[in-house]
């Protein structure tokens, strides 16, 4: 489960805030336009006599809405192609026809001024489109493409005023030109080699999901005061690599941590107290000294379903695969067939929730004898929840711990991506 958690941070570390609250806003505006199409065909579906012809039809949507974007931004990227060669063609073109030694012929002139002006208009098109893409965003080059459109206009502005144009540039004014017309070209090729304007690639992250979770929550649960103060050092080094990347404000947006101590040795509870009283976890309120309810936790992803307007029309889905004792696995489903119930009845029909049960150790029966569930891994055993929530992902991870023959006692992590 400390994997997992590990796994979130580093993928939260090595992308920049801005992109990622921007894949996020994209991400949210392709559902919406999603939801939107499959209310407009709810008619056509309702008039199916199979609910798969239904399921199909709004899968068909999903796959015809990413190849439209797809297509979008192909043609995009295909236009850009021929920005480095307008760019180059134009350059060539100036420099080489200021150097003949006769005057221009009929419509050079012309060529030169709207070819030049056509070149500039396309560089700040492409400027425009990244912006609202928001690929450039917390970029700095940005800025610098906007001073380099500027800087077009002026000097288009003063050819115009000195009627310069056509043969009459001095030196001073071919460099600045080409200057700036080297910067253009230059741009466009880095817009067409980056990786992150490739429609294959970003067709890809639509049809997988984000990158990175939109939000973890990680409870760690365990019976043993001694164990909670090991585990806890590892748990706040994650939080605290968090914060300093992403700051405290974003820190707690992405990602809620909770470490639960059921330890019944009061001596042992505040020997732990003492130990992490300093530590940025538990001054965060994370660390509490009692046990978790999973009512409380599948309550909790239900509420986030409910209270999403992006999930009550679309397809969405929910999977919570557990392992641990089969008492607990029992109780577990109960719930889960209750949420299910919830969010059918709150209209929720497209959201899927599905169980993975595997069970392992043994049941303490009244008589203190052990029963065998259907698997046995000995003195100690993990077990883990995962829930994965379609455009809100929630995973949850237990830890079983028998500690002698007679009595098993349960300590848990729960992580959800919202």
């Amino acid at each position: 489960c400390l994997s997992l958690l590990h796994e979130h941070v580093n993928k939260c570390v090595t992308i920049d805030p801005g992109t990622y609250d921007t894949e996020v806003d994209r991400s949210s505006q392709n559902l919406d336009r999603l939801s939107l199409s499959v209310h407009n065909l709810s008619l056509v579906t309702r008039a199916m006599p199979s609910m798969d012809q239904s399921a199909h039809l709004i899968e068909t949507i999903k796959h015809v809405h990413n190849a439209k974007i797809a297509k979008q931004q192909l043609i995009v990227n295909t236009i850009t192609l021929f920005g480095p060669m307008a760019g180059v063609l134009m350059l060539g073109l100036t420099l080489s026809w200021h150097q003949l030694s006769f005057p221009f012929y009929p419509g050079m002139k012309p060529f030169l001024i709207y070819g030049t002006i056509a070149y500039q208009l396309f560089f700040l098109g492409l400027v425009i489109y990244k912006n609202s893409q928001g690929t450039s965003q917390r970029n700095i080059w940005i800025f610098v493409d906007v001073m380099i459109t500027i800087l077009n206009a002026v000097l288009d502005w003063y050819c115009f005023t000195k009627d310069i144009w056509g043969g009459t540039y001095d030196p001073q004014h071919l460099v600045y030109y080409s200057i700036l017309s080297l910067y253009m070209i230059f741009r466009f090729i880095g817009h067409v080699v980056n990786a992150h304007s490739n429609p294959v690639e970003e067709m890809n992250k639509r049809k997988t999901g984000l990158v990175v979770f939109d939000k973890v929550r990680f409870v760690w649960v365990s019976r043993s005061a001694a164990s909670t103060a090991q585990v806890y050092p590892e748990i706040e080094y994650h939080w605290d690599t968090l914060v300093s990347a992403w700051g405290l404000k974003r820190a707690r947006q992405t990602c809620k941590i909770s470490i639960f101590c059921t330890d019944s040795n009061a001596s042992s509870c505040r020997d732990l107290r003492d130990a992490i009283n300093k530590g940025s976890l538990f001054r965060e309120g994370a660390v509490e000294f009692g046990r978790p309810s999973f009512e409380e936790i599948l309550d909790e992803c239900s509420l986030e379903v409910l209270e999403s307007s992006d999930t009550r029309n679309a397809s969405t889905s929910t999977l919570f695969a557990f392992c641990g004792s089969e008492r607990l696995a029992k109780h577990v489903k109960e719930v889960k067939m209750f949420n299910d119930m919830l969010l059918s009845m709150t209209g929720n029909t497209q959201h899927s929730f599905d169980l993975v049960n595997q069970s392992y150790g043994g049941l303490v029966v009244s008589n203190g004898k052990r029963e065998d569930a259907s698997v046995s891994n000995g003195k100690s055993e993990d077990a883990s929840a995962d829930v994965d929530t379609g455009h809100e992902r929630i995973s949850t991870v237990a830890e079983v711990a028998e500690f002698d023959s007679y009595s098993v006692s349960s300590s848990g992590s729960l992580r959800s991506k919202d």
